[in-house]
């Protein structure tokens, strides 16, 4: 069985530095990295939902399940805005989250970004 495998690592953010306000931003090198992997072909004919396992950052406070999961719901709606209707089957995400939640660092904004990397990688 041939498998797919790649990692996103998306930056922690801060802004509305000094007199720069909303222009300009810093990178920092806290991140969030997605680990994924799914079957070329999948073993069976039936479809087996994306399974999500978590660490870090917020691990007892993230949805595990794809479709409540704030990655993976970006990931399928720009999936879908390309006429792709759901995930591979068979498909692992684990996240390794570094980026505090509500700390001003960008965590939702380092998510969504993440959820559109995934879409890019999954519908090529």
């Amino acid at each position: 069985m041939s498998l797919r495998q790649f990692s996103i690592r998306v930056p922690a953010t801060s802004a509305n530095i000094g007199p720069g306000f909303d222009v300009v931003g810093l990178s920092l090198s806290l991140f969030c990295t997605l680990t994924v992997s799914f079957p070329l072909t999948p073993p069976s004919d039936t479809y087996v939902a994306p399974s999500i396992t978590y660490s870090g950052e917020g691990a007892g406070e993230v949805p595990l399940d794809a479709y409540k999961n704030l990655t993976t719901r970006v990931s399928l709606y720009v999936l879908r805005c390309h006429t792709i209707r759901r995930f591979p089957s068979h498909l692992k995400i684990h996240v390794d989250n570094e980026i505090p939640f509500g700390r001003g660092l960008g965590s939702s904004g380092a998510a969504v970004i993440a959820g559109v990397l995934l879409e890019m990688n999954l519908a090529n």
